[in-house]
This record gives C-alpha cells, sequence and structure tokens, in this order.
C-alpha cells in the first residue's frame, strides 16, 4: 500500500467514557465501528475502521488501562478543507471534548494550516487539521451549502474528498481499466491533494460509489480531470449529481473536461455541449 500507515493503538483510563467520544470523532472522520476484539489472555479492544476498498484497513484500536497517563505525544488526522474542520470541531464538543483550541490559523506551521486541537476524555491529545491555502477560495459557496439545493439519492451521502479515500479509489479505478493510480500511485496522491472541488459518493456501509476530481480558477474556468461511477450505482443519478455539486462549487466558472467515447452520451444528458479538445502526454511518463 501507498499510505504507510497501519494502525494506532490508543490507551484510555475509562473506556466507559471514552468509547462515546471515539464513536462520534472517529465516524466523523469516515471511521466504522466500534467492533470489539478479544486477545486471547489478553486486552479487550475497540476498533474503528477506515472505509477501504483494499484490506487491511487502517484503524484505531482502544483498550482500557486503569492507571494510563496521558504524555506530550499528538496524533494529527487531516481533512479537505476548512469547512470540514470547522464542522468537526461541532461534533468534538458535542462529544464531550476537552481543552479544544480552535480551529484557527497555524501560520507557524505552514502558509494556510488550519486546525483544532483538543483532548480527548483521558487527556490524550489530538488534532484535525486542513493544509489548504484560503485565498484561491475565499468567497466560495462551502459544500453543505451546495448540497442543500439538491435531493442526494438515498443511501448515499456527498462528500469532501480526504485521503482516506484513496484506496477505495484506486480499486475502483482499477475495476473500470484507469491504470494511472496503480502505476503512478505517488503522482496520484499529490494529484488529489493539490485539486479542488474534489468529491465522494459513499453510501451508509461507507462503501465508495462514485468520486470526481477537478481543478479550478475559481474565477472562469473548472476543468473536469476524473469521473466515476462503480457500475452496480449507476442510474442512480450520482454521476450528475456529483458534476452539479462541482460547479455548485465553483458557481461563476463553465466546466471543461474530455470524455471518452462511451461516455459521450452522459455528457451530453446533462447538459454539456460537445466541444473539441486535444491532450499533449508528458515528456516524464508517456502514459
Amino acid at each position: 500500500m501507498l499510505n504507510p500507515f497501519n494502525h494506532i493503538d490508543v490507551r484510555v483510563n475509562d473506556m466507559g467514557a471514552a468509547l462515546p467520544f471515539y464513536t462520534s470523532f472517529l465516524r466523523a472522520l469516515s471511521f466504522s465501528g466500534p467492533r470489539r476484539l478479544v486477545e486471547t489472555d489478553g486486552p479487550t479492544w475497540e476498533l474503528f475502521q477506515l472505509s477501504s476498498g483494499r484490506p487491511p484497513s487502517q484503524y484505531v484500536g482502544l483498550t482500557e488501562e486503569r492507571l494510563h497517563q496521558p504524555n506530550l505525544n499528538r496524533v494529527a488526522f487531516h481533512l479537505s478543507s476548512r469547512n470540514c474542520v470547522e464542522k468537526i470541531t461541532k461534533v468534538l464538543a458535542k462529544a464531550g471534548a476537552e481543552s479544544i483550541q480552535g480551529p484557527m490559523e497555524c501560520p507557524e506551521y505552514s502558509e494556510g494550516y488550519f486546525a483544532v486541537f483538543f483532548n480527548d476524555p483521558s487527556g490524550n491529545r489530538y488534532e484535525v487539521c486542513c493544509h489548504l491555502v484560503r485565498n484561491a477560495l475565499d468567497g466560495m459557496p462551502d459544500l453543505d451549502s451546495v448540497l442543500a439545493r439538491f435531493d442526494i439519492p438515498v443511501p448515499f451521502s456527498i462528500r469532501a474528498w480526504s485521503p482516506n479515500y484513496f484506496d477505495a479509489m484506486c480499486a475502483l479505478s482499477s475495476t473500470e481499466g484507469w491504470t494511472t493510480p496503480e502505476l503512478r500511485p505517488k503522482e496520484t496522491l499529490a494529484a488529489w491533494e493539490n485539486s479542488w472541488p474534489t468529491l465522494v459518493a459513499v453510501d451508509t456501509d461507507g462503501k465508495l460509489g462514485g468520486f470526481l476530481r477537478a481543478i479550478t480558477d475559481t474565477r472562469i474556468t473548472t476543468y473536469l480531470c476524473e469521473l466515476l461511477v462503480g457500475r452496480e450505482f449507476r442510474r442512480l443519478g450520482l454521476g450528475k449529481l456529483l458534476v452539479d455539486v462541482c460547479q455548485g462549487l465553483v458557481p461563476t466558472t463553465r466546466l471543461d473536461l474530455l470524455s471518452m467515447g462511451e461516455a459521450d452520451d452522459f455528457y451530453r444528458a446533462i447538459d454539456c455541449a460537445d466541444f473539441q479538445g486535444f491532450r499533449r502526454q508528458s515528456e516524464v511518463v508517456d502514459r
């Protein structure tokens, strides 16, 4: 796997207080669970697993250790937008996070660094951050306000992409015969991290149904780089919805794209005009 992270073992001094907090916190980060694991002659774990298309999925495991004392170590999670960081701050406050600081700008870390800092009920230290540079997106609608304009097909939700979905996105691409994520995973991840709008359609079980990646100058042109809906989820309106939400996030821009021949009728059906395009391959990698 490209991402070297596998799991985090977390000690808490009171599972009764910790479990409801982590259930709210980690589900907001697209983890599922908890799932109980009892080791033979060992501790009991409550596991929260990331929704992923490739096993083994990354997870966070909790176990109770009554004498546990927190230290200065901090675990940080990354989200794709400031709005997502602000939204999860509300989740944390409601769930009982302690010593909340932010969300706030942290220019001493890097340009565009935006984060909330907090402790769990056992005093373990966490952070949720975003690294987007704000200037280009100033004045743009936030995702929640755009989604409020649309009927989302049950049982799906539309979310901002985050690296949590990278493995599932690669797996879905492979089923369609799209080879770039498999052949160039490092570059593909960087492309997603540096693009916006980036969206995913996820069902209630956390399964990735589709995704969209675009790049924009925020004022004139948005270029649709990739749009894919899994075959089992087609004809539910997810493709059109992802495109509509994308353009709703940058409403003053036109949407340009290149289409594979088999997708032409889809784009015509969602009011895209035929427009001739060309592609010049990279001099570094010609695929």
